[in-house]
């Protein structure tokens, strides 16, 4: 059985919201690019059945205090499709592995690149042959702040690790991959951490 992806402060997902990868001027992209995040796209974090949080994302949005308002009354959930393409880094093996052939120079366009080794991942070829992208609870906190070389490559250089993330992620390049009739509303009721 599929997860449920949670998108928080949305009652629906709008098409006319949503932008691909490639909609985005390079210089939005470049800027995403340098902390290892896609330009546009949809933004979910799975949905939780246990616990006080119904998703990683609105367990971070308490524990920060951030944008209550937006995130705390309205969500929608859904399953991807059977046929979604889904390209999942739930170890640092797999973060390898998927920077063999999804890799760029995290200072590309710029008069940083050539002091700087550090790859991103090309989020505008990844997004040409995946329909969603997931980053796990597990290789989340493994990456975030690597205490060690884990992220170094056999070449000297070295992948960009997910600080900017905050949780658990799911990304959707092509909202076609949605099973359109499970997406429902959620109710969600959250509140800062630090309210008495």
């Amino acid at each position: 059985m599929s997860a449920r992806i949670l998108v928080a402060g949305r009652s629906e997902i709008c098409r006319e919201l949503f932008n691909d990868p490639e909609a985005y001027g390079s210089h939005i992209a470049d800027r995403l690019s340098c902390i290892n995040k896609p330009a546009g796209c949809l933004w979910g974090s799975t949905l939780l059945h246990n616990g006080e949080y119904p998703s990683d994302w609105l367990r971070w949005v308490a524990s920060e205090g951030f944008m209550l308002d937006k995130y705390s009354s309205m969500a929608v959930s859904f399953k991807l499709s059977r046929k979604a393409k889904i390209c999942t880094i739930d170890t640092v093996e797999d973060y390898h592995r998927l920077m063999r052939k999804y890799a760029k120079p995290k200072y590309e366009n710029s008069e940083y690149s050539s002091l700087f080794k550090e790859k991103v991942i090309d989020w505008k070829k990844l997004s040409k042959d995946y329909d969603a992208f997931h980053l796990t609870e597990r290789a989340f906190w493994e990456m975030r702040l690597p205490l060690s070389n884990i992220l170094e490559c056999e070449d000297g250089s070295e992948l960009c690790d997910f600080y900017s993330y905050d949780c658990e992620s799911w990304i959707l390049f092509n909202l076609d991959c949605i099973n359109w009739g499970s997406v429902i509303n959620q109710d969600v009721k959250i509140k800062s951490l630090y309210d008495d």
